[in-house]
């Protein structure tokens, strides 16, 4: 018998599309569940041509037969062609559940609860969500991200200046680049408690960048941080608390200490923005005239290409607080 997760979400998936074409729907998904497939593909064949719909079915029929790898390539073939259709979206998610992928399912269903207006179908994709976190306590995440070559040092970029004094040039191979740099690094979250409306989750990151010309401004970093997401409609809202350790090779380490609160809402499948804003307190354990307060700030949007590759931007403003006026700056 089908756990009742599943059967909760197939009622209220019927129900659902029941108010777009209510016969024809309760109609096929009966005879799917019945086993007979053949009068299903007749009784769409006789209703709708659309090649989409018909991909849409033969997915059904195919999970339904336990076919789970042709259903998911079936499916994912009909989301490309209409990325927008819930429908499609909803069996493909539920497929990779019921097949172990839970990874993939964890990205669908969190698109569903984007997109999908009805609210009662929103708490289920909560409940398979809290589902896919008691599965799979413990996950890792590997990275890697190339830098561009900069002006580390953040000095101006104007070469001359007007002063009293007169012209002021600065000469170009005065200011130190560095290189294309590489970050790399490793993280895992356990999940603590994962209820449909509440995560909290502990999260280990170790994070290193190494850049080719300016080596001295190599660091690693290392991070603790307690997270609790809770959601409220369409909005999850993260708040944390977190340590960091950075490693500088020109001796530049600090440790510090801060809570951060972020809100994020997809404003459709594909479109992400979030809002953050995080209080830390830094100890530079060299120079402690730099150690203060530090509040960041950012606004950031997210656009999803692939499933597995999105491009992001934002804006961010920061403020120091260090304990030498002359250090301070936003």
């Amino acid at each position: 018998a089908a756990p009742p997760i599943v059967v909760l979400l197939l009622f209220l998936a019927n129900s659902s599309l029941a108010k777009v074409a209510p016969n024809l729907e309760a109609r096929l998904t009966g005879l799917v569940t019945q086993g007979r497939y053949d009068q299903a593909r007749s009784v769409l064949a006789q209703t709708s041509r659309d090649p989409i719909e018909k991909q849409l079915l033969e997915g059904r029929i195919a999970k339904s037969n336990g076919k789970f790898g042709t259903a998911t390539r079936i499916l994912e073939d009909a989301l490309r062609a209409r990325s927008n259709d819930i429908r499609i979206r909803r069996e493909l998610a539920h497929t990779l559940f019921i097949s172990g992928k839970f990874s993939r399912a964890k990205f669908h269903f969190n698109r569903l609860i984007a997109t999908d207006p009805d609210p009662a179908l929103r708490a289920s994709y909560r409940s398979f969500l809290s589902e896919i976190g008691k599965k799979r306590p413990v996950t890792w995440n590997a990275f890697f991200a190339f830098e561009p070559s900069t002006n580390i040092n953040r000095g101006s970029s104007n070469t001359t200046f007007s002063t009293s004094l007169g012209d002021l040039e600065i000469d170009d191979d005065s200011q130190s680049t560095s290189g294309i740099g590489l970050t790399y690094g490793l993280s895992a979250t356990v999940n603590l408690d994962f209820t449909p409306r509440t995560v909290t989750q502990l999260t280990l990151g170790y994070t290193r960048t190494d850049f080719t010309e300016g080596t001295q401004f190599s660091f690693d970093r290392r991070s603790i941080s307690f997270l609790h997401r809770f959601s409220t409609g369409k909005t999850a809202w993260n708040f944390s608390i977190f340590g960091v350790r950075e490693r500088h090779k020109d001796s530049d380490d600090f440790v510090s200490v801060g809570t951060s609160l972020q809100a994020s809402r997809f404003l459709n499948a594909r479109t992400r923005v979030s809002l953050a804003a995080s209080v830390e307190d830094r100890d530079f354990l060299e120079s402690p005239s730099r150690s203060g307060e530090f509040n960041i700030f950012r606004f950031d949007v997210e656009y999803e290409l692939t499933r597995s590759f999105a491009v992001s931007g934002g804006l961010s403003f920061e403020k120091s607080k260090a304990r030498s006026e002359s250090l301070r700056f936003e």
